[in-house]
């Protein structure tokens, strides 16, 4: 049975326990806790708010199937800083899934990686004594885009606590052939992201507006066999994430 799951960041207006309880009612089985929610950034996440969320969690009947920081409009120093901070909070949790990016590439992208290499070592080395998987998600523009580009980075750093998170819509833009990258990254992929897109544009729309033939997607992923969370990963949709939560739902449920 397929599990579904939706990102908190999506809800970034709404109070992060009524959030919990929307995407709950809505019929998803799991949560993304994202560190971006206004709630639950880093420096917000001492123990009293990790034990009520996570308690929280527990009395409505919601999983949580991951954590997540990116970190994107934060500086290097501090997302290096924070990441510990979520490997911290990951544990405290009792999740096992933090999902983490890279910085966008530039003209020095060699060096760039070998740095990222480096920290991701560093990362992977901490989250081993925190019995957290890290899950670096390759992204358009970023410093790793591909699958083959995460699969390199898995061997450079040689961690077993290195794995990926499959953004699916983030693959099928970078990736010539999205079945096939599912199938090259069989052994590494611990969470996926669901999304649509239309014309290789870096815009996540619904599950069936875009082009990404889902049935093959989920085709493949039971070929390797994958069992973890399905979370729908939608952005710029604050004025109204419950609808937006209960659209997808919708859609996904004409393949589950």
């Amino acid at each position: 049975m397929i599990k579904t799951g939706f990102r908190t960041v999506g809800f970034s207006r709404w109070n992060i326990f009524d959030a919990l309880k929307k995407i709950k009612d809505t019929g998803y089985e799991g949560v993304e806790l994202c560190l971006e929610h206004p709630d639950m950034i880093p420096q917000k996440m001492n123990d009293e708010v990790i034990n009520r969320i996570r308690c929280y969690t527990e009395e409505i009947g919601l999983k949580i199937a991951s954590l997540s920081y990116h970190g994107d409009n934060d500086s290097l120093d501090e997302k290096i800083l924070n990441t510990y901070k979520a490997i911290d909070i990951a544990h405290k949790m009792g999740v096992s899934v933090l999902i983490i990016n890279c910085e966008k590439k530039n003209r020095e992208k060699a060096a760039q990686y070998d740095n990222l290499v480096r920290r991701i070592k560093d990362f992977t080395s901490y989250a081993e004594e925190k019995n957290v998987t890290l899950a670096v998600e390759p992204e358009p523009l970023l410093v790793v885009e591909t699958a083959e580009e995460a699969l390199r980075l898995i061997d450079d750093v040689a961690s077993p606590n290195l794995k990926v998170n499959l953004d699916v819509g983030h693959t099928y833009i970078t990736d010539p052939d999205l079945s096939e990258a599912i199938l090259k990254l069989k052994d590494v992929v611990v969470h996926v992201h669901i999304e649509d897109i239309k014309g290789k544009v870096h815009k996540h729309l619904y599950p069936l507006d875009g082009d990404i033939d889902y049935r093959s997607v989920f085709n493949a992923l039971e070929r390797i066999g994958y069992s973890g969370y399905y979370v729908v990963d939608l952005a710029g949709i604050q004025d109204a994430p419950d609808v937006h939560a209960r659209i997808c739902l919708e859609r996904l449920q004409k393949f589950l």
